[in-house]
């Protein structure tokens, strides 16, 4: 389980007693689950399952679901742009909230690391799809998009698609994920994603190491083509250009 030290933290940050965090589970760590989940009145199993994490960060899913996206925003978009200017924090641990991105995603699969050197551009755009009801691929692989059946390949952009790129090479399998916010003038991708310069920015991309514009199959297909920008890369949270 790739986020045991993060549940252990947040235990220890809301007043109970996990023992070290060190990301090993362990009898306190089971026995301080179960003692949360007696005060919350969940079932006290001491398996940390979607209502136990979502009682866990509750300040996370409520910012992600209270409010009502613009007419013609996909929510997994407006709850992305709500989260410009989370950043990462130096050092051996990520910043609580990226940790966050990682449990709501499900993306278990990268057990590769703990800390803050982990890549979570896919983490990021996997919980904002997750939070808006939609099932993300749930990988930590920031192309893992491109072979999930649940998504379908547009044939250009759309607002609020999902964007691949490939790294290296196209046949590498690295590259970045990030969430279509327009286009600039210069002709550039307003990308919306994590892991972007260690924070959760609106940044202006280039079109040359796109693999790919996907989109939810449970989702009404969208009209493609490219749109003028909603937000200014740089640009605040909610700043429109």
């Amino acid at each position: 389980m790739s986020d045991i030290r993060a549940i252990q933290s947040r235990l220890a940050e809301l007043g109970y007693a996990p023992g070290p965090i060190d990301g090993e589970w362990g009898s306190m760590t089971e026995a301080a689950v179960k003692q949360f989940q007696r005060a919350r009145n969940l079932v006290a199993d001491g398996i940390v399952g979607p209502l136990t994490r979502q009682a866990l960060w509750p300040d996370l899913v409520s910012s992600l679901t209270a409010s009502v996206p613009p007419p013609g925003m996909p929510r997994w978009l407006a709850n992305a742009i709500a989260e410009i200017g989370v950043r990462e924090k130096a050092g051996r641990d990520s910043e609580g909230r990226i940790i966050a991105y990682r449990i709501l995603g499900k993306t278990t699969d990268d057990t590769s690391t703990e800390d803050g050197s982990r890549p979570w551009c896919a983490d990021f755009v996997c919980a904002m799809l997750e939070t808006a009801g939609v099932r993300s691929p749930r990988s930590g692989m920031a192309r893992a998009i491109e072979r999930d059946s649940r998504f379908v390949r547009l044939d250009g952009p759309a607002l609020g698609a999902i964007v691949t790129m490939w790294r290296g090479s196209k046949s590498s399998g690295l590259g970045h994920v990030y969430i279509y916010a327009g286009r600039t003038d210069g002709g550039r991708n307003v990308a919306v994603g994590g892991n972007q310069n260690d924070a959760v920015t609106a940044a202006a991309y280039g079109t040359d190491r796109v693999v790919g514009y996907w989109w939810p199959r449970s989702a009404p297909l969208p009209k493609t083509g490219h749109v003028p920008a909603i937000i200014r890369p740089g640009a605040a949270a909610g700043r429109e250009v």
